[in-house]
């Protein structure tokens, strides 16, 4: 069989796409086209469609998501894979990769400077073979605070899963940060619900410390995390007491028994930080939460930091790729430096 993939136009393209997914997805698409292909603040997205030669019908679709990142030499324009589906009939390694290639090509036609993609298992494969070069793990750190739930996972019944949790629970909330380490009267910490100018202000303060990272601008944050429409993102921030001024933040997401850090902003005041993640995990013990998870692209800096915290690595990490253009030099391979990279499981395109 074989196979052209030409490139969509989102306005006049739309219910092909939507149709597409309807029939290939489980999961709808409206809702996520209104948010991130139509209301992206970085720009429309670059959609490819797959279609089949000899009956002309559409069998995949993959999408390159505006992306602007911050460096340390200014800014350069990013583009995000996602959206890589192939209808089942179809879903072999060459059509995948014929997909695949096409959005690099968005390199060499000057519409962004660099791709990174965060491959499931099922398409971690395609992505080398279409030309993606290996920058790191995408490492999933885990903060246990009740232990009940994780005793019952080795066979115990409840009751007795409850009973040895007890003394369990006690040393690890004893052990933890919030426990010794005094409160901070200067630092002002509760939920946030709004997002504002000090939004931008605190990034501006905080992205000199990487080499690379997506902005977290005003615009960007609102969007991202208030307007997603399939989770529920509440921000929990650190305010100076007798200003107000924003001096840290976490946007998290809860999930069943765990609560999932999707954004974990500081700005020059590293003690904020932590009196920020404190009380936390406070408010996080208040309502009942067994574990607090934290996923980003391995940095031995953000790993020893999180450590500190009270986190442990888990497995379930993913690799992440990257392709970048000769316009930016020597900049390409700094940017394929995993410990350069501020990248969260967040700056994903969903």
């Amino acid at each position: 069989m074989s196979y052209q993939v030409v490139k969509a136009n989102i306005e006049q393209d739309k219910d092909s796409i939507l149709n597409f997914w309807r029939e290939n997805h489980p999961k709808p698409l409206e809702a996520k086209f209104r948010w991130m292909y139509e209301g992206n603040p970085a720009g429309r997205p670059i959609v490819w469609i797959l279609r089949h030669t000899e009956s002309g019908d559409c069998v995949g679709m993959v999408t390159l998501f505006p992306r602007r990142m911050a460096t340390k030499g200014g800014h350069i324009r990013a583009g995000v894979i996602g959206d890589l589906l192939v209808n089942q009939k179809h879903r072999t390694l060459g059509p995948a990769v014929k997909l695949l290639r096409s959005t690099l090509s968005a390199v060499h036609d000057g519409d962004v400077d660099l791709i990174y993609t965060f491959p499931n298992k099922a398409a971690d494969g395609v992505a080398k073979v279409a030309g993606c070069r290996y920058l790191g793990k995408l490492l999933r750190l885990v903060k246990v605070l009740r232990t009940t739930h994780y005793l019952q996972s080795f066979g115990l019944p409840w009751f007795l899963a409850r009973l040895l949790s007890s003394p369990i629970d006690f040393i690890l909330k004893a052990a933890s940060i919030e426990t010794w380490k005094s409160r901070n009267k200067m630092v002002l910490c509760r939920e946030a619900h709004a997002v504002d100018a000090s939004f931008q202000l605190l990034w501006e303060e905080s992205n000199p410390s990487f080499e690379i990272a997506g902005e977290r601008t005003e615009d960007y944050v609102r969007w991202k995390f208030l307007h997603d429409p399939d989770d529920v993102n509440r921000i929990f921030a650190a305010f100076e007491a007798s200003s107000g001024k924003l001096l840290a933040y976490i946007v998290y997401r809860e999930e069943k028994s765990s609560i999932e850090i999707r954004e974990f902003i500081v700005g020059s005041d590293e003690e904020a930080g932590t009196t920020l993640m404190a009380n936390f995990f406070r408010h996080a013990r208040a309502v009942g939460t067994a574990s607090v998870t934290i996923n980003f692209l391995e940095n031995e800096k953000l790993v020893r930091k999180m450590r500190l915290l009270g986190f442990k690595e888990r497995e379930g990490y993913r690799n992440v790729y990257m392709y970048c253009s000769d316009r930016l030099g020597g900049a390409c391979a700094r940017f394929s430096v995993a410990n350069n990279w501020l990248l969260m499981a967040s700056d994903e395109d969903t």
